[in-house]
């Protein structure tokens, strides 16, 4: 039996990013770099006036990548799942492509290994790149992220013309149907443990053949329910199938914040693609009460 080739990293990095509030809020991006040879380590953090948490995971690789000379074996850890994901070929490029393009021209003159941690979870290196994001966004210096200012008019134009029921959801045939049980009220209310108003809510959407905007801003939880609060662990440990759910959530919002709203609204039996749309909904809303 042949063993499997151990690569020889010429460089570790870890990297992180984030901002305030995601989206548009003050961001920063961070890297640690150790030379494997000499020992040597280095750290590199830039904060932005305006971006994503998801651009500055990818800004921050890039960043990390572009301190490496060509043909660098590197192993790259990053909590961000979208990036990790991403990059193994996983998840498509949907957005942010004008980041991609960079960080894939630097990954083809150089072996790139990612490598998904856990954040907050222990991790010096991941947790010093934390901190120092923190610090970058607190007491600056901001720069401008020109791309996001971009993508953002653009979103805002799709957004308008499309709208959150116009845009397209696909959820692979692979992917186990729920099935919904109605027998009553009361047994719709506590399979899913939420309130009567939330069920009713639900059972009425499902009814109906061609739901429509109205239909979907219609669905309220009536108040602080189990699942409201829930992080995304508790979740992970009680809705089966949770990580391709996650996984297909992600990739049509790209954005964590916003498929764990979506996962709350799956564990309280609204069908993985209704979740997705429901979530795109109270974007579209919330992006409408601001703009006006």
């Amino acid at each position: 039996m042949s063993k499997k080739k151990q690569l020889n990293y010429t460089h570790i990095i870890y990297t992180d990013g984030g901002c305030s509030f995601n989206p548009g809020g003050t961001g920063a991006c961070a890297a640690v770099i150790i030379e494997t040879d000499t020992g040597e380590i280095k750290e590199y953090v830039q904060g932005y006036q305006s971006t994503t948490n998801n651009r500055m995971e990818v800004m921050a690789a890039i960043m990390a990548l572009e301190k490496t000379p060509e043909h660098a074996v590197v192993q790259l850890f990053s909590d961000s799942e979208y990036l990790v994901h991403t990059l193994n070929g996983v998840y498509s490029k949907k957005k942010n492509l004008d980041l991609w393009k960079k960080l894939n021209h630097l990954i083809q003159t150089r072996k790139v290994i990612p490598v998904w941690v856990r954040g907050h979870h222990g991790d010096h290196y991941n947790e010093r790149c934390d901190e120092l994001c923190n610090q970058v966004m607190q007491s600056g210096p901001l720069i401008q992220d020109a791309g996001y200012d971009q993508n953002l008019h653009a979103s805002e134009k799709q957004m308008e013309k499309k709208g959150a029921m116009g845009i397209p959801i696909s959820v692979p045939d692979s992917f186990p149907n729920r099935t919904i049980r109605h027998d009553s009220m009361e047994e719709y209310c506590t399979q899913y443990r939420v309130h009567e108003k939330c069920a009713r809510s639900i059972l009425s959407l499902m009814k109906n053949p061609k739901p429509n905007f109205k239909s979907y801003m219609e669905i309220r939880t009536d108040g602080i329910d189990y699942w409201s609060r829930k992080p995304r662990k508790a979740l992970e440990e009680q809705i089966p199938g949770f990580k391709d759910a996650w996984n297909i959530a992600l990739q049509h919002l790209g954005d964590d914040k916003k498929v764990l709203s979506c996962m709350r609204w799956y564990a309280r039996g609204l069908p993985l693609k209704d979740s997705i749309r429901k979530v795109l909904v109270d974007e579209e809303v919330a992006y409408n009460c601001i703009r006006h």
